[in-house]
């Protein structure tokens, strides 16, 4: 007897709109570079599905997802978001996620890459706006007729922090566009922070895409304490932030370079540490630095996973890329150490610029070829996984 499978019955029914000018292009590229030309078909909206069983990718805002669809059909509907993933993206929850691990795990290699963090909050009464200070005077008034007993504090008026140990000393590099043959005064050095992309799928792998960005700072870097930036905030400030969303638009013109193409060979580092000693290249730097992002990232996503399931719960039917900031220190001995700063959800691209646009479109392709094809079983395996690094695969039992 003849099957009655027909070929839109393996079709994959697209529905593509991230709401943003810069990636939009990109993905719709990477379907079709990776992505036999038949295996998809490009819709508006779901009721442009055949029937609610048919194959399904969702690849929008994180908002426009219909969970209920994805939920309700496991095995043929891929979103590219988890639903919950505050153990990793939001900072305070990051922080306990990481503290409950290495209790744990003491052995575990985040207890030294990444800064304990210390949890406060600040009464600030004048965050209030107009009304609610007149409301406060009206409480005032009638307060002067009543003798005084209770002196709380309104919780609106607390404001919440975060924070860690500043990472001193940094490693300084030359920015991106100084020539590798030129020498570099220490005093023109920068800060810079690496952005690597991670894809995780299912529930769970994980994956880091092997080219990286190193986003420096718009001015040489000084001392936090140093007296020259005591005088003026505005340059203290880009001596200091790497984050080229917080920089002027100036500032932006060559603070992005590949990580890849930074110096082999390391400058001389100025002598901030007690003893004095400046970085040493042991070996090729680069792959060391590498090889900790790896350990880090599979070691925080298992955190996460393991740890607090409450907060990170994969789903064997989507997928995510995170943008995850890491920053190079210069040890006492000279010696290279690399740290976790934070994991950001749906990264912002469009921060690469146009001339790196090339790193975010391999990217793509890579978690086309590994996130959608895997799932889909379309696609050849030939380049796969070429750029994207495996560095975690656990099976949290999720079906």
């Amino acid at each position: 007897m003849a099957s009655s499978t027909s070929p839109e019955d393996n079709k994959i029914y697209a529905l593509i709109n991230y709401e943003d000018a810069y990636v939009q292009p990109l993905i719709l590229s990477a379907l079709e570079k990776c992505l036999p030309p038949l295996s998809y078909h490009l819709i508006t909206s779901l009721s442009d599905l055949p029937k609610p069983t048919s194959r399904l990718l969702q690849f929008v805002q994180y908002e426009a997802i219909d969970w209920d669809h994805l939920t309700s059909h496991p095995t043929t509907s891929l979103a590219n978001a988890y639903v919950i993933r505050k153990a990793l993206i939001r900072k305070h929850y990051l922080s306990t996620t990481i503290a409950n691990w290495v209790t744990k795990y003491p052995d575990s290699v985040l207890k030294d890459h990444v800064k304990s963090s210390v949890e406060f909050e600040e009464w600030d009464p004048e965050s209030s706006d107009d009304e609610d200070e007149n409301a406060r005077s009206d409480i005032n008034d009638a307060n002067k007729e009543e003798k005084q007993e209770n002196d709380g504090i309104i919780t609106s008026q607390l404001r919440h922090f975060i924070a860690q140990p500043y990472i001193h000393p940094p490693l300084l590099l030359p920015p991106p566009q100084t020539p590798q043959d030129t020498s570099t005064s220490t005093s023109s050095l920068r800060k810079f922070h690496i952005r690597t992309y991670v894809l995780a799928t299912g529930a769970l792998q994980v994956y880091i895409y092997r080219p990286m960005l190193a986003l420096f700072a718009a001015r040489p870097y000084l001392r936090p304490w140093d007296a020259a930036l005591q005088k003026n905030r505005d340059e203290a400030m880009r001596a200091h932030l790497t984050n080229t969303c917080l920089q002027e638009s100036g500032d932006r013109e060559g603070s992005v370079g590949l990580f890849w193409d930074l110096p082999d060979e390391l400058p001389t580092q100025p002598e901030f540490s007690s003893s004095g000693s400046t970085a040493e290249a042991k070996g090729d730097w680069k792959s060391q630095i590498f090889t900790e992002i790896q350990s880090i990232t599979g070691a925080t996503f298992e955190a996460a996973a393991r740890g607090m399931g409450i907060h990170f719960q994969p789903l064997p039917n989507a997928f995510e890329v995170f943008g995850l900031d890491f920053m190079v220190s210069v040890e006492e001995d000279g010696g290279l150490k690399t740290w976790l700063l934070e994991v950001n959800a749906f990264p912002d691209f469009r921060q690469t610029g146009d001339e790196l646009k090339g790193l975010v479109e391999g990217l793509l392709e890579g978690v086309v070829g590994v996130g959608i094809g895997g799932f889909f079983g379309v696609g050849g395996e030939k380049g796969r996984e070429e750029k994207m690094v495996k560095v975690l695969d656990i099976d949290l039992g999720r079906r």
